[in-house]
């Protein structure tokens, strides 16, 4: 039977239907062939015998709630991967008259009584459907059945009035879809006892199936010993009268797309191609990260490594990012039980704060929803997490092997009545697979649940503490002799999170419920980062030479001393960032028979503070910044060198001090920016079904949002030049007089958006969905973009505006306009019949416009750069996808080809573009025009699967991760070429320009393997990059000081003294060679 034969979960064939068949075939006394259900064949489970009809409300899904209450049950995943489900039951009682009259029994099965209907009465399968209740309360599906039990039935005698006792076994069949593991081990749940009651958390021990697969099966035996209507109860002959017949109960799967619990929508009712995975294939997979599972299981998700680290990847969906980098544009908003994990700063998101083994459900929506407000663009992520009532019991796993990774992780859930706790714990150490690279990873989740007759609360926190070393990219030079090679040390990040939620649901009707969630967030980031110091040939112009003899007799021209080591050539940059974040949302659902609408309001307040500072060092032999006290003895260098140096004494080691360096004995405050933003918003969704089948969907967003910040910078003072003034801000005048340090500025802004949403989604037939949307979004700039934003006031072609070293300095923070969207998808989804056997499928095409798009440039000097409104770019593509489940085979396919180009002319700064204009006194710029293809974004990513039960026990799967070439950073006009140099007449300089400026295409293989040795204990391996491919997956332009040299003074570290022999370079982010880490998992 099609798995799209239904609507609303295409339960409405479902119990009335199929009793109602039964016992007309019964009545009749031979197997009806006309009944569509004869054919269907199942086992049972027993059914009290009665004369008169019994109702039975069945839960679908592991649902550990009163009736009224509603929450994401089943959980599908149509593309791209295979995607278990999670968990169902189906938790039945039997028909008891002390059953029903027992209050404390078991509330899932809200056995009752009802009136029976008149026995000479002939029903329909119509008739039971509009006599019967269906109750669809949000995800919640309630079947209420009449069974009812007419005379006549083969094996009685009426006429006789002999009595026979008749035994009917029923087989129900619960079929959940798309889920993909076939592994479900269907067994037998045996009834429970009449005599016995049971509490809803004895019903979950003892009752729950777990369906793991595309194909869920719960097989349960009704027996039915009565009375039959028109039985001779005075006769002792008796007849044993064994009718089998079978009923099919096919549910699909429900999307939670709301940032809220209280509202659930059919899959064929979602008008974007939404993508959902749950916890157990979030398990199964063995990804580290959030990020990795995306890229490996997800459509239209690719990721860009510019950190050099796994827990800080950009992670892009058509073409918009969610990155943990600060000078990467956000398009993607990221939800954690209902709060936005994109942080004030810069919006970014810190994947590495996110226990991925506390994730019960994962949704990613594209376009941008009036739901998911505050700055989506290209879509949003919604994560959901497990409770005591879902995950029960404990699940731990051990982990350890390549580049010194050791991984201990647990959940453990627990429920009783009404209340419910859930811990998770996650830990990951490793050493990392490029030089001087650890990683430190701890993550504690825990979640408390109670839950009433008419709603629940919820309350969670969470905890994180995470040290991440990431170097970065690497020359094209330095990757081709060794991948595993830094270009300088360390990058330091050290994350830490503390957050609270508080939220309730509360049902004022069985049609109506209200959701409200508050919440606080707390991140401070701290950073430690060692580069090269970018100044450092304008520096050394400007000092006098330590030594008249140079090392290799040649004037290394334009740099001043030619002595290695005399002027400093490395940085520190220490950085804090606090950021507290709190806000409140409210949420009102409203569920009927053909309408399903969500009205609310949130409000999200953010403050943050921010400081870096600047040291100046030496970049050592292992290319680590470090500090010298032998080259700073200040603070007495005034009055000491001097001296030495009239008694003789060699003091080139302190000649750098000696001329005025404060920064290498003092942290040089180099920024301090307070800032805050304010949102309030409201908002409406509907999904309406017009007609049977046809279902509209719309809804708008009102936001007003108020950014404000303080913002002190020297950033036009070169570290060279910092002397001794205050710490305190100042005119111009007082700046360039040495009497104050800052120029500081304070600006506020505002900004109001209107984003409405369309959509249609249609069933022409029962295996076809169609769907369309259109909808606009906005997002307002953060204000670390406003704090490096170009200004109009700078001019280009003078080459006046310096830039940010992000986030190192900030400069002036002129007003950008916000960025707004406008997303168009249409699509199609649904089965095709390929030698017997359905195979799920989905196709989308997708467009997003955006004007005043905010993108951030690089100028081809380490991290600098600037922030810059761009008229117009686009992001346009078309994904299709296939899966497909069938006995010990699953196998997926996702296919994607984008376009994310520029729709407007631009000019940038970049030295190390090699088609960048070369004149004396003049910037070095370049023109992007239209239809130019933004970096980082490639036209064609393919992700593919297959597992493989070799044994019922034992499991293999391959998954395939290919992408084609993608342009570098610096390059976003497409014009660069590796040849050449930027010598101008006039001028003393030979940079010759290596590299493409791009990342070449790709494709690796990972393999997944499993041995399970009964329910509670299993062993596994993951070997990643199986092959052992070189690749690259991120990168940018920039200039290279550690290049061979013809002329200058290389020291051991690499480093070359004569800036005019570096070279313009694409810097690339190695991709990690094969690992190999095997693990046990142990539940119970």
């Amino acid at each position: 039977m099609s798995r799209f034969t239904l609507k609303y979960f295409f339960i409405r064939i479902s119990t009335i239907v199929v009793i109602c068949n039964v016992f007309s075939t019964l009545s009749a006394a031979i197997p009806n062939s006309s009944n569509p259900l004869s054919s269907l064949t199942r086992p049972s489970f027993p059914l009290q015998n009665k004369s008169h009809p019994q109702v039975f409300k069945i839960y679908l899904g592991l649902k550990p709630s009163k009736a009224a209450s509603s929450e994401l049950l089943f959980s599908g995943f149509h593309s791209p991967d295979r995607n278990p489900a999670g968990k169902a039951a189906i938790l039945v009682a039997e028909a008891d008259e002390d059953f029903f009259a027992n209050e404390d029994a078991n509330v899932y099965t809200d056995a009752k009584k009802t009136d029976a209907y008149p026995q000479d009465k002939a029903h329909s399968n119509e008739d039971y459907l509009s006599s019967e209740t269906e109750e669809f309360n949000g995800a919640l599906e309630e079947i209420e059945t009449e069974l009812p039990v007419d005379s006549g039935i083969a094996g009685s005698d009426a006429e006789t009035g002999s009595s026979n006792d008749v035994q009917i076994p029923i087989t129900v069949e619960v079929i959940s879809e798309p889920m993909v593991d076939e592994y479900a081990d269907a067994e037998e749940l045996d009834a429970y006892p009449q005599e016995e009651s049971h509490s809803d958390k004895d019903s979950l021990s003892s009752e729950t199936e777990r369906f793991n697969d595309n194909s869920e099966e719960v097989e349960t035996e009704l027996s039915v010993d009565s009375e039959i209507a028109g039985a001779d109860t005075e006769t002792d002959s008796a007849e044993d009268v064994q009718i089998l017949e079978t009923m099919e109960i096919i549910s699909k799967p429900m999307r939670a797309i709301t940032p809220l619990p209280g509202t659930s929508f059919d899959k064929d009712q979602i008008t974007t191609n939404v993508q959902t995975a749950t916890g157990d294939d979030i398990k199964k997979s063995r990804a580290i990260n959030v990020s990795q599972f995306m890229n490996e299981h997800l459509q239209s998700v690719t990721v860009n490594d510019y950190s050099g680290n796994a827990f800080r990847q950009d992670v892009n969906f058509r073409g918009f990012s969610a990155s943990p980098l600060v000078a990467t544009p956000q398009g993607l908003s990221v939800y954690f039980d209902g709060i936005r994990v994109n942080e004030a700063f810069g919006d970014i998101i810190n994947w590495d704060l996110i226990p991925l083994n506390a994730i019960d459900s994962m949704n990613l929506i594209p376009g941008s929803n009036p739901l998911f407000g505050l700055n989506t663009l290209g879509g949003a992520l919604s994560l959901s997490t497990k409770s005591g009532f879902t995950s029960e019991g404990f699940d731990g796993q051990v982990l350890a092997g390549s580049w010194g990774r050791k991984q201990i992780q647990g959940t453990a859930g627990y429920n009783y009545n009404d209340f419910a706790a859930f811990i998770a714990y996650n830990q990951v150490e490793e050493d990392g697979w490029r030089d001087n690279s650890p990683s430190d990873i701890r993550q504690t989740f825990v979640r408390l649940d109670y839950e009433f007759d008419a709603g629940k609360i919820i309350f969670h926190t969470m905890y994180a503490d995470n040290t991440l070393v990431g170097n970065g990219t690497l020359p094209e030079e330095d990757y081709r002799r060794d991948p595993t090679a830094v270009y300088t040390s360390p990058d330091s990040v050290q994350n830490k999170l503390l957050q609270f939620q508080l939220l309730g649901q509360y049902d004022i009707t069985p049609d109506l419920s209200l959701s409200m969630m508050g919440y606080r967030r707390k991140v401070t980031q701290i950073t430690s980062n060692g580069d090269f110091w970018d100044d450092w040939d304008k520096a050394s112009a400007r000092i006098t030479p330590c030594k008249s003899i140079h090392v290799d007799g040649v004037l290394d021209a334009g740099t001043g001393p030619g002595n290695p080591g005399c002027i400093p050539n490395g940085v520190f940059l220490n950085g804090l960032i606090d950021q507290d974040v709190h806000g409140f949302s409210m949420q009102l659902n409203f569920v009927s028979d053909n309408n399903q609408l969500v009205i609310g309001s949130t409000y999200d307040k953010n403050e943050t503070y921010f400081e870096q500072s600047a040291r100046l060092g030496w970049i050592n032999d292992d290319r680590e910044v470090e500090f010298d006290p032998e080259r700073s003895i200040s603070p007495y260098a005034d009055a000491l060198i001097p001296m030495l140096i009239s008694l003789g004494f060699d003091i080139s080691p302190a000649a750098a001090d000696y001329h005025g360096y404060d920064a290498l004995r003092l942290d040089i405050k180099r920024n301090e920016l307070e800032g805050s933003s304010s949102t309030f918003a409201v908002f409406f969704y509907d999904v309406w079904q017009a007609l049977p089948g046809f279902n509209i969907s719309f809804g708008t967003r009102y936001s007003y949002t108020k950014v404000a910040m303080m913002n002190a910078s020297d950033i036009e003072q070169p570290l060279y030049q910092e002397f001794r003034g205050e710490e305190r801000c100042g005119t111009p005048h007082e700046v360039g007089g040495g009497v104050a340090r800052f120029q500081c500025t304070e600006e506020a802004f505002e900004y109001r958006s209107w984003n409405p949403s369309l959509g249609l989604s249609w069933l022409p037939t029962e295996e076809l969905n169609l769907f369309t949307n259109i909808s606009r979004g906005t997002r307002t700039p953060s204000a670390i973009e406003l704090g490096c934003a170009r200004s109009g006031e700078d001019d280009p072609e003078t080459g006046k505006f310096e830039g940010c070293t992000i986030p190192t300095a900030l400069t002036k923070d002129p007003f950008l306009p916000q960025v707004v969207s406008i997303s168009k998808e249409i699509g199609a989804r649904g089965l095709f019949e390929v030698l017997g056997s359905d195979i799920d499928w989905n196709f989308a095409f997708f467009q997003t416009d955006l004007k005043d798009d905010i993108l951030f440039t690089s100028q081809g000097y380490g991290n600098r750069g600037v922030f810059d409104t761009f008229g117009k770019t686009r992001r346009q593509g078309v994904e299709i996808g296939f899966n497909k489940s069938q006995g010990k085979y699953r196998w997926f396919a996702n296919y994607t080809y984008l376009e994310a180009t520029f729709e407007s002319e631009a000019t940038i700064v970049n030295p190390s573009n090699s088609s960048s204009k070369k004149a004396l006194g003049e910037a070095n710029i370049f023109n992007i025009e239209k239809g130019d293809f933004m970096p980082g974004v490639p036209k064609h990513s393919l992700r593919a699967g297959l597992e493989v039960d070799i044994t019922p026990s034992f499991t293999v799967g391959l998954n395939m991760i290919a992408q084609s070439s993608s342009f570098v950073r610096g390059n976003e006009n497409n014009e660069h070429q590796p040849s050449g140099n930027d010598s101008v007449p006039g001028r003393i300089r030979n940079r010759d320009y290596v590299g493409k400026g791009k990342i070449p295409s790709f494709a690796i293989l990972n393999l997944n393997a499993s041995y399970q040795f009964g329910e509670e204990l299993s062993i596994f391996l993951r070997v990643e990059n199986l092959l052992d491919t070189d690749y690259v997956n991120a990168g940018n332009l920039g200039l290279n000081a550690f290049s061979e040299s013809e002329n200058g003074a290389r020291n051991a570290s690499g480093f070359n003294h004569n800036s005019n022999d570096w070279t313009h370079s694409t810097f690339v982010t190695p991709g990690a060679p094969r690992a190999l880490w095997g693990g046990i998992n142990l539940k119970f």
